[in-house]
């Protein structure tokens, strides 16, 4: 068994990474849905405040740090 693992989308190579590396800390989000180990969620822009961004997410109101731009966002 290899050290190692390619993730593949539709042809082209997305990352090449160790196992724990793949499953735990996927850099790319086609891989992280593949393997079925992420943690990304999705919400949409309530309102901003100076520099930060409020945004609901599964219900609960988030306050972002930083400013985002569009309605929707996805929390990796």
């Amino acid at each position: 068994m290899s050290g190692r693992i390619a993730v593949f989308n539709e042809g082209n190579l997305e990352q090449v990474s160790g196992v724990e590396e793949i499953f735990h800390f996927s850099e790319i989000k086609f891989a992280a849905e593949f393997t079925g180990m992420c943690n990304i969620f999705y919400g949409k822009v309530k309102g901003k405040e100076s520099r930060e961004t409020i945004v609901e997410v599964v219900g609960e109101s988030l306050s972002l740090p930083f400013e985002v731009s569009g309605s929707e966002v996805s929390l990796e």
